[in-house]
């Protein structure tokens, strides 16, 4: 679907997705929890696998920050109310017990109808005020606008695009490392590692989780994040790569997050497949990591 991006300026013609769905958290539980069974029996792939997935669900967790904020603030709101149902039987059965004696039952039962209308009255008033009974969607819409709150948001959106993609570039290198029996291997420019890594694996794998246009486009944009203030770089203007561009800079928004996340959380099933079935057919003979 087609996203509805806010239009409204914040700096530099940097944009927000205004929509507070869209800042629900996208770390998928099911999924982590069938890789953590599928890793158990390899020492050394579980601790890879437990590094990525630690560094992608704090992303998805500052993801939803927005969102989770203003679910937070309501419900602190909307549960302190200090004249609520427990004050008004409470305040009603400790006055009734007090007047016992000096009230008839005539007097004691306008007393208590006289509390239940003062205590409506006060509740209608309470509902009128926005901090003590707050509407979610009308606070959001107003939380969204605030200028420092959007500087936030384009922020993490960076932080979090950014830090899905260096979680996976870590682990891709750490199982090549432990594949490899080269500990020490240090990665450098990306089109080198193409070569080691055919030859520890295949060419298939090579380019679902390497060299495919999409891991391609993506390791390009964490490029112009990390080293380039957002702009657009000369290899990722020869891409086709869906960012919307403003003044030249890339527009991190939550959909994209997201869609980086699921590209990459199919290569890391992939790969994790792919090395513990070499692990458990004894591929890489006795190897100290592996041992227990």
């Amino acid at each position: 679907m087609e996203e509805i991006i806010d239009p409204t300026e914040v700096s530099k013609k940097s944009r927000v997705d205004s929509r507070r769905e869209s800042y629900e958290p996208f770390f998928d539980s099911e999924w982590f929890k069938s890789l953590e069974e599928a890793t158990k029996d390899f020492p050394a792939l579980a601790r890879i696998f437990l590094n990525l997935a630690f560094s992608w669900r704090g992303a998805s967790n500052t993801h939803h920050l927005p969102s989770q904020t203003v679910h937070l603030l309501e419900v602190l709101a909307n549960a302190h109310n200090p004249y609520g149902k427990d004050f008004k039987e409470g305040f009603t059965t400790r006055l009734m017990e007090k007047t016992r004696s000096s009230l008839s039952n005539m007097k004691r039962k306008e007393v208590q109808k006289a509390i239940e209308e003062i205590c409506a009255e006060i509740g209608q008033e309470f509902a009128k005020d926005p901090f003590i009974m707050l509407d979610r969607e009308a606070f959001w819409n107003d939380y969204v606008k605030n200028p420092e709150i959007r500087y936030t948001i384009i922020a993490s959106q960076r932080m979090c695009y950014g830090s899905i993609y260096y979680a996976y570039e870590h682990f891709v290198l750490e199982v090549y490392r432990l594949v490899s029996r080269l500990p020490n291997y240090r990665m450098g420019r990306a089109e080198e590692f193409y070569e080691p890594f055919t030859a520890v694996f295949d060419n298939n794998l090579c380019h679902f989780c390497w060299s495919h246009p999409d891991i391609r486009i993506a390791r390009f944009a964490r490029n112009a994040l990390a080293h380039n203030g957002g702009r657009l770089t000369d290899k990722l203007k020869r891409e086709n790569h869906g960012f919307l561009i403003e003044d030249d800079e890339i527009q991190v928004l939550p959909g994209k997050t997201k869609e980086l996340h699921e590209l990459l959380k199919e290569r890391v099933t992939r790969l994790v497949s792919e090395v513990a079935g070499k692990l458990s057919r004894g591929m890489m003979g006795n190897h100290p990591s592996e041992s227990r």
